[in-house]
């Protein structure tokens, strides 16, 4: 009722970015009993467009079980139905704490931490078409890659994997690369063979397998798609039940599904991000077309996976920026966009500078090195001053604080509630 509660918690708030919270007695909550009378075989209940319970069952070994609620309140569960992740999760911390019920919750420590997070994602990403315990494998497979060095330096890499290796051969399915058999196949789950897998880069060339076989396979990727977003997900690389397993520089993990959901593990911290979810929070704040949207989360994940602590901020009226900045600057006479690449490198010299960068919705820049009044900050709601400058700048628009750990937190609104971290 203590610690493993306390875990359970902490991990769910970091992989969805939401408030988490207990209902003990959920058949004595008018609302929720009404709604599990309604639907009796549900293990996930929509509360309303920014909560979701999840009814967790604990069967010992006896006669008697044991039902609570669990209930998700946050910015990113209500604009996309997602019943499917809900259920998945729910049924995997209802078998991890009958799992540690069994044993006086000994166990729980670690079954309520990464533990259910990988059982999750092995469970949601192969359920009816992979291995579980092989999705799980590989999991582990890629943390220790993650870590290894090629002549004493991090690398990058990924693997593919994929249903039916066949659609990767016939051209007509438009995948957008190619595929080479190898001279030398390997076996995925063996010692890791650290040259092996520095020859791909997790971008342009992957390994492909399907579980059930070893390594022939080696896809280069030829999609000239000049969205950064869509290469980063290869949106037009992978269909169906494709999976992609990325390493990054000894720091990041990745999995990207064809929909384009990705489970990243940084900084000891599983979450989930939705690209999708995050771009129609932000559109209801401030309206930026797909180019710009694009190429501001670029520049977003180019600070979090290169250690520079920023704050970007796009207003959604930009009249009215000025009276919340003590100081800012402008560098040339003449405006330049986020969308040009011919500005990329000054973009990201500003965006490491000290103080905010200020893009307009159009992704043209404004200012950077903007030093922010805090005499009207609510100082207590958020913690750290960064943290608490983007709360404030979300009061108009949108704000991101990237930490120098590579966090990524969005500000929508003024106050704790507003943030998300992606």
């Amino acid at each position: 009722m203590h610690h493993p509660s306390e875990l359970l918690k902490n991990t769910l708030e970091d992989f969805f970015s939401v408030e988490v919270n207990y209902n003990f007695s959920p058949l004595l909550d008018n609302d929720l009993l009404a709604l599990i009378q309604n639907n009796p075989k549900r293990n996930v209940y929509v509360d309303n467009n920014n909560q979701v319970s999840l009814l967790i069952t604990v069967n010992p070994i006896s006669d008697a079980h044991y039902l609570f609620v669990i209930q998700l309140k946050g910015n990113s569960i209500g604009l996309e139905n997602r019943p499917k992740i809900f259920n998945v999760m729910a049924s995997c911390i209802s078998k991890s704490l009958t799992e540690s019920y069994a044993d006086s919750f000994t166990k729980a420590i670690w079954l309520l931490g990464d533990v259910l997070i990988k059982r999750f994602i092995s469970l949601f990403v192969g359920k009816g078409v992979y291995n579980s315990y092989k999705i799980h494998s590989s999991i582990d497979f890629f943390t220790r890659l993650r870590s290894t060095t090629f002549e004493g330096k991090y690398f990058s890499s990924g693997l593919i994997v994929t249903k039916s290796i066949y659609d990767y051969k016939d051209s007509s399915n438009n995948h957008f690369g190619i595929l080479q058999s190898l001279y030398t196949c390997s076996k995925l789950f063996s010692r890791i063979d650290t040259r092996y897998w520095y020859l791909v880069d997790g971008y342009s060339s992957f390994y492909l397998t399907d579980l059930k076989k070893d390594i022939h396979y080696v896809f280069i990727n030829s999609d000239t798609d000049p969205s950064y977003l869509n290469r980063v997900l290869l949106k037009n690389v992978l269909m169906g039940s494709d999976l992609l397993f990325r390493v990054e520089n000894g720091r990041d993990l990745s999995i990207v599904t064809s929909k384009g959901y990705e489970f990243i593990h940084q900084e000891n911290v599983w979450r989930f991000r939705n690209y999708d979810m995050l771009q129609a929070l932000i559109q209801a704040k401030v309206k930026l077309s797909d180019s710009v949207y694009n190429s501001l989360l670029y520049y977003v994940l180019y600070c979090s996976k290169h250690d520079i602590s920023s704050i970007i901020w796009v207003p959604a009226y930009i009249s009215k920026v000025q009276p919340l900045l003590k100081s800012f600057h402008s560098f040339t006479r003449s405006s330049f966009n986020i969308m040009d690449r011919n500005y990329s490198g000054l973009v990201k010299r500003m965006m490491s500078s000290d103080g905010a960068t200020i893009i307009s919705v159009d992704g043209t820049v404004k200012y950077y090195g903007c030093i922010v009044n805090m005499d009207s900050a609510k100082v207590n709601a958020v913690k750290g001053t960064g943290e608490t400058v983007a709360s404030l700048l979300a009061s108009n628009g949108v704000a991101f604080k990237i930490s120098q750990d590579g966090t990524i937190k969005v500000f929508l609104n003024e106050g704790k509630g507003g943030c998300i971290k992606f």
